[in-house]
């Protein structure tokens, strides 16, 4: 029984972009995440052992984020996808990150990325 384990919105004070200014100071992007996993075990045990939390994927997503300074939103949503494709129980991944104030006109500057495991 295939489903999906993520969260919208994740917000992260971090480092990310090109222009000077964003090398220097911090600023919020905005993260969704999605991984399919299979729920059976997890459905007949109801334990967060035999599924995969979404505590941990929020907090790679973050760690990711911390860890260095990206200049792209995609360099970033890749790393992510790579790291959570490293959990066994993970099929494929779906990120989005969000980057506000990077368009004067529009709400958000975007990054999609879906990864599969090979």
């Amino acid at each position: 029984m295939l489903g999906i384990v993520g969260f919208e919105h994740l917000c992260i004070r971090c480092q990310i972009g090109c222009e000077e200014v964003e090398q220097r100071q911090e600023q919020d992007i905005f993260v969704d995440l999605q991984v399919e996993i299979d729920f059976a075990r997890g459905v007949q045990t109801d334990s967060i052992e035999d599924t995969l939390s979404y505590v941990l994927l929020a907090e790679i997503c973050t760690e990711i984020a911390k860890s260095k300074h990206h200049h792209l939103l995609e360099t970033y949503a890749h790393a992510v996808v790579q790291r959570v494709l490293k959990e066994d129980k993970v099929n494929w991944a779906w990120i989005r990150v969000k980057k506000p104030g990077a368009l004067s006109d529009a709400r958000y500057a975007v990054a999609e990325l879906k990864g599969k495991r090979s």
